[in-house]
């Protein structure tokens, strides 16, 4: 028998038991874990925001067997979604369940969420393989795309494996860009260098966006700084975060902050300093990462959500993602 609890906090809930269920998930991802969600909902959700923790606990008898990270979103107009925690920004998330008794676990979770005092569940960027047992009762839509690039089989360098007019292309991007200076890959391995990277990345990523046509950062945002500096300074120690970087001369060229978790690399965030646009730092910097990643046994370059064309270039992997929706008994019986 399978019981639904409402948890009203994440202190209510041990981060080891979690993570312990999440790694017992098959598949699973960095976005579903303790800290991305609680560090996500503290710089995003809560009173500051239209958002309130809708957080379930799936249990036989004392048993955590089932975790649905979700919140409620009041709109303008007063209608009350429940999303999952992390919505927009995290690219793939689903229930966090153990292999055994997804189905059923699935279920009651849905249950759960169509008797509550809610208008609807809109579930967005759901996986497709989360999605192959039968669930009742739910809409399913296919939303977007997730890109990714299995680097398990390579043999020799990566650079050796790719196609000879990339390999190229990279080549001359490099030899331009050393006209500047002398060319360097690096990692921000310490704690006490995450400050003054993310201020670089920070300035890179408003900069970069306002000389393109004036466009918004979301980094001109305190939440996403805080966001970044919180996640960064908590996964450092595991060596969950990648914040990474390309050098011309001693000067930031290009720069990322994404994540490595479970032998997969996430490929979050990238910038570029403006004044090196020209030289197309980011391709030098992804071929670096990609070389990183084969040498120390990661099997998935991810290149996330979005068909952009410097993914389709490198992936040659693709996820359907899925937006479901479920309507409450509330909102079924307003209709009617």
């Amino acid at each position: 028998m399978i019981s639904i609890k409402r948890i009203r906090s994440f202190e209510e809930i041990n981060a080891d038991e979690w993570n312990a269920l999440l790694e017992n998930s098959e598949p699973h991802f960095l976005f579903q874990t303790y800290e991305y969600q609680k560090i996500w909902w503290r710089n995003f959700g809560g009173e500051k925001s239209r958002r309130s923790l809708f957080l379930l606990g799936a249990y036989k008898g004392t048993n955590l067997v089932g975790i649905a990270p979700l919140m409620a979103e009041r709109t303008s107009v007063g209608i009350t979604s429940v999303k999952f925690i992390g919505t927009p920004i995290c690219d793939y998330i689903w229930f966090i369940i153990g292999k055994d008794g997804r189905p059923d676990i699935v279920r009651a979770f849905i249950e759960f969420v169509k008797r509550s005092n809610v208008h609807l569940a809109e579930l967005y960027f759901v996986p497709e393989e989360f999605l192959r047992d039968a669930i009742p009762g739910v809409q399913k839509k296919r939303v977007d795309t997730a890109l990714a690039l299995d680097i398990s089989d390579v043999r020799g360098t990566f650079y050796e494996n790719i196609d000879k007019r990339m390999r190229q292309d990279i080549l001359r991007c490099e030899r331009n860009l050393g006209q500047k200076g002398a060319v360097t890959f690096g990692r921000v391995e310490n704690k006490e260098d995450i400050d003054s990277f993310l201020a670089r990345f920070t300035e890179s990523h408003i900069q970069r966006w306002k000389v393109q046509g004036g466009k918004y950062s979301q980094y001109q945002q305190l939440s996403w700084r805080n966001f970044t500096r919180e996640i960064s300074h908590e996964l450092i120690g595991r060596k969950n975060i990648d914040l990474s970087y390309i050098k011309a001369g001693g000067e930031y060229a290009a720069l990322h902050f994404g994540f490595i978790y479970d032998k997969r690399f996430y490929y979050y965030m990238p910038t570029y300093n403006p004044m090196f646009y020209r030289y197309s730092p980011s391709k030098i910097l992804i071929m670096r990462l990609l070389e990183y990643c084969k040498d120390r046994g990661i099997l998935t370059f991810d290149f996330l959500r979005g068909r952009e064309q410097y993914k389709t270039i490198w992936s040659r992997s693709e996820t359907p993602l899925y937006e479901v929706t479920v309507f409450s008994t509330r909102a079924v019986h307003r209709a009617g």
